[in-house]
């Protein structure tokens, strides 16, 4: 099986997502087009051209690119609108602003770099493949590759508008991991291996050596990634739907799996209608509405009844009363024990339960016939204290009405 590292990303912001892309292979009605996508495609096709008549010992004039740039702006406008024949997905202004993005991008590539002699370049949108260990490969495009002496360049273009977050290494994780296919190639015939990423909207490159050790730890790293989505695979082969959990995060702003996410589905939904018991009949959205103001008030008379609770508790165990007393109600008051293992203790307390003949009861361990072991004296919970914490609640565990004869009686009787 090939990855992309397009495919690995798309995975860990959304493993659903993933699955309906590459596993269910579901093709939205609407393509994923966006402006910022064409900016991106059309600029790296003119700097593509641009290194392929490098090669070739011709430098374009300025004014050629930017006529290419925009010819294939128009084309790809044209193309994108299309798709949404029924409307017109770009407005104007909107369009402008993208456009003018491109150009500038441009200007400063050749403002900058020109006459593009800082090395040779060797190839332009380069597609590599190689296996990651039997079964798993790994496939990409170099933006374009470069020879300096005995170094080797990853140029990568980046028209974003903000620089990636310092936790976030998906442009070095990238580029290292096709730094492996270029090193399978070329490894022999240099020395390092560098990647530079030119971030054309901010004006900035950034270049750092690629060495061994980063190339090991980052093969590791999606290597486990990619055996993970294989192991997600076959459990969904074998009829697990929830093998691919949704991802919720700011990518599903633009997801456009929507009406097929279970986090998302329901609001394009028709409002069907439902049979609520002695309520009658309504619509699921206004069922909806109702519960969550229910709830609302349930979590504050819970609120309520916590507080009452726990200070008739405190009051009770003050006075050393097991039945508190109203005008009209009475309670009850009841002692609940509790145990927990420490974990520090497990091996002794095992090697205890098996001294006792106690462990296939509380195998694996099962807390509540160990609990009841206690209770009833069969362990003596003495031997186990330094093994096992013990807690005693106290909690009201029901509430009536007073009989006649007991409303004039003594609400305690013990001072």
């Amino acid at each position: 099986m090939a990855y992309s590292f397009s495919q690995l990303q798309t995975y860990k912001q959304c493993p659903l997502k993933y699955r309906f892309e590459k596993i269910d292979n579901i093709k939205p009605e609407i393509p994923s087009e966006s402006l910022n996508l064409i900016l991106g495609s059309c600029v790296h096709s003119v700097l593509e051209e641009l290194y392929k008549k490098v090669s070739d010992l011709v430098v374009p004039e300025k004014s050629k690119s930017l006529s290419f740039f925009k010819e294939l702006w128009d084309k790809e406008i044209e193309r994108a609108t299309k798709v949404f024949w029924w409307r017109n997905p770009f407005d104007k202004a909107t369009l402008d602003v993208f456009y003018n993005r491109g150009v500038e991008y441009i200007n400063y590539y050749y403002d900058t770099y020109s006459p593009f002699d800082q090395a040779v370049t060797m190839r332009t949108e380069m597609n590599i493949a190689f296996e990651m260990q039997e079964w798993l490969s790994f496939r990409g495009k170099i933006d374009r590759l470069d020879i300096d002496d005995k170094t080797i360049i990853i140029n990568d273009y980046k028209t974003s508008k903000s620089l990636p977050k310092d936790t976030n290494n998906t442009i070095e994780d990238q580029i290292t991991l096709y730094s492996i296919g270029v090193k399978n190639d070329y490894g022999k015939q240099v020395d390092k291996i560098i990647w530079k990423v030119i971030y054309l909207h901010l004006q900035r490159e950034y270049e750092r050596e690629i060495t061994d050790e980063k190339i090991s730890e980052i093969k590791n790293k999606y290597l486990a990634l990619m055996e993970e989505v294989e192991q997600k695979k076959t459990h969904y082969k074998w009829g697990d739907e929830n093998a691919f959990p949704p991802t919720p995060g700011y990518v599903c702003d633009g997801c456009l799996f929507k009406q097929l996410c279970p986090i998302y589905k329901h609001r394009y939904m028709a409002d069907d209608k439902v049979s609520v018991g002695t309520m009658g009949e309504m619509t699921i959205r206004h069922l909806i509405e109702e519960f969550a103001t229910t709830n609302e008030m349930y979590k504050q008379l819970e609120t309520e009844k916590d507080m009452l609770g726990s200070t008739l508790v405190e009051y009770a165990k003050e006075k050393w009363c097991k039945k508190l007393y109203g005008e009209t109600k009475k309670l009850a008051i009841t002692q609940k024990t509790t145990y927990s293992i420490l974990k520090e203790t497990i091996e002794i307390l095992w090697k205890k339960l098996v001294e006792k003949g106690a462990l296939d009861d509380v195998m694996a361990i099962d807390y509540n016939k160990l609990w009841e072991k206690f209770k009833t004296n069969k362990l003596d919970y003495v031997e186990f204290k330094e093994l096992v914490s013990k807690k005693d609640t106290l909690y009201i565990s029901r509430t009536s009405n007073l009989k006649e004869d007991e409303m004039d009686a003594d609400v305690c009787g013990i001072e």
